[in-house]
């Protein structure tokens, strides 16, 4: 099961009030209270603590959008063409979850939307993560700039000494993951077969 989210700018109004209501706002807060993201459809795999974990590692430009289901497994079929075209016309951040049939669940935060292309692309914001058996995350080491690669054929994420971070298939049934140079991260758990994943734009 795949999804694409993004985080899409949402409208504020800006208005000037007068330091004493600043200060009156501000102590009405609750500082505690996790920040969650709106979400614009469903999301299967991940559960309230595992997004409120993920925000607390986003870049900050994607602070305060919206959450919105763009692509998914079960509802689009499995194709890495119909993600590409899905994704035509965003331009912000891509969160991709993973479930492997064990109930898995990990992915990776891309800086920019995926698209076919013959080179590799991205920024350092960009990060793969996992859940299992506990959360960790694996960021750009500065080794490389292989962020991510595709084509109608494969998803490449993380690169180095002929190994990806992590990869799928073109039908986004397969996939497999491998310590790579550009995140220094452990293999990544789970069965990649018959995954289930999410891709989340923030």
């Amino acid at each position: 099961m795949a999804y694409l989210l993004t985080l899409l700018h949402y409208k504020t109004h800006a208005h000037i009030v007068t330091s004493d209501e600043a200060y009156r706002r501000k102590s009405l807060e609750i500082e505690d209270t996790p920040y969650l993201p709106e979400l614009v459809g469903e999301t299967h795999i991940l559960t309230e603590e595992q997004i409120t974990t993920l925000v607390e590692h986003l870049p900050g430009r994607t602070v305060g959008y919206s959450w919105v289901l763009i692509y998914s497994t079960d509802l689009h079929g499995f194709s890495l063409k119909t993600l590409y075209r899905d994704m035509a016309n965003y331009d912000s951040p891509v969160l991709l979850v993973v479930r492997s049939t064990r109930s898995q669940v990990f992915g990776a935060l891309i800086s920019c939307p995926l698209k076919v292309s013959d080179h590799f692309y991205g920024t350092g914001e960009s990060f793969l993560y996992t859940f299992y058996p506990t959360f960790r995350l694996f960021r750009w080491t500065g080794e490389n700039n292989f962020f991510v690669k595709g084509n109608q054929e494969s998803l490449a994420i993380g690169a180095g000494k002929g190994f990806f971070g992590l990869w799928f298939d073109g039908d986004l049934y397969h996939g497999r993951s491998h310590p790579c140079d550009t995140f220094g991260n452990d293999v990544l758990p789970g069965d990649l077969y018959k995954i289930h994943l999410q891709l989340i734009l923030d």
